[in-house]
């Protein structure tokens, strides 16, 4: 039990960090951060209609593909017309350990694992696109472009919650 309240209390605090710090970020550092975050969605859901198990799972990373190169096309074009160069997406060190060891796992070990990561990922990014969305720093049309992405993120959020089995 102890090992699960570290976590939460380390979670918690990582959100609301990430939070904060997202709310100071110029245009080309939320595009960019959308643009990376696009790029590593769109991985993970390849990686689950490859490696899933049920049928949820590998609709779930269907959806996450399909939704994410479109959310990626509005990220690329609104950096083309606000004349910001978006930076190659790659992932970071973390990232790249979660991948590596998802695609260690099968069956229902890699759908719970999926499913679980994809609940830390979508909270995150909910928590730092609902901070820069209320930020009077950003132009009109990049607060927008987080206004319209929130809704496709919570859904995919509750649909992870439910494949793990909890609550949304």
């Amino acid at each position: 039990m102890k090992k699960h309240t570290h976590f939460a209390v380390i979670t918690t605090a990582a959100l609301f960090s990430a939070a904060f710090a997202f709310a100071d970020m110029n245009a080309a550092d939320v595009l960019n951060t959308l643009h990376q975050t696009d790029r590593m969605e769109i991985h993970m859901g390849m990686m689950a209609q490859d490696k899933g198990s049920t049928s949820d799972v590998k609709d779930y990373g269907k959806t996450l593909v399909s939704d994410h190169q479109d959310n990626d096309k509005k990220v690329t074009d609104l950096a083309a017309k606000e004349g910001i160069t978006l930076k190659s997406a790659k992932p970071g060190i973390m990232d790249e350990m979660e991948m590596k060891h998802l695609k260690s796992l099968s069956g229902s070990d890699f759908d719970q694992k999926f499913a679980k990561e994809m609940i830390n990922d979508h909270k995150s990014n909910i928590a730092k696109l609902q901070s820069a969305q209320a930020s009077t720093k950003l132009p009109d049309d990049v607060r927008q472009l987080v206004a319209d992405t929130l809704p496709a993120l919570q859904k995919h959020l509750e649909t992870a919650q439910k494949i793990y089995g909890q609550p949304s």
